[in-house]
């Protein structure tokens, strides 16, 4: 039994062809774009340990293929749609993680640095939050 793919490459193509015509983002390449997306960053190995941000790197993915729709040449004689959204979609994945990192190691520093000032304080997190501050 044969699957069907997902995205078929000369109904992708036609789409595109009509966008730069129109410049209009149809409903159908819309979805080709989320089906993109959502099977190269759900089934991807890479991306696995992040599941439970799938959905965020899905919506920041088809945001960029959207945005960068205009970009890609339907007509060129080696145009490979299904190859250059998918690496948009992969290149965005990987700029979302490195930001999430970049944040996450920001409040962990935080976190570390707010409880360094409270330990020179001799103060304990129960102290602070259980009684009122005295003046």
């Amino acid at each position: 039994m044969k699957k069907t793919p997902y995205c078929d490459k000369h109904e992708f193509n036609a789409e595109l062809r009509e966008f730069k015509k129109t410049t209009v983002l149809s409903e159908k390449l819309g979805k080709i774009f989320l089906n993109i997306a959502e099977h190269y960053i759900k089934y991807n190995h890479r991306f696995i340990k992040y599941a439970t941000e799938h959905e965020d790197f899905i919506g920041d993915a088809v945001a960029r293929m959207v945005s960068q729709a205009h970009k890609f040449n339907p007509e060129h004689p080696k145009a490979n749609a299904f190859a250059y959204f998918t690496t948009i979609a992969h290149r965005t994945t990987l700029c979302t993680i490195k930001k999430n990192i970049r944040r996450w190691e920001f409040q962990h520093q935080l976190t570390i640095s707010t409880l360094k000032e409270l330990n020179t304080n001799n103060l304990f997190v129960g102290q602070i939050l259980d009684s009122p501050e005295e003046n």
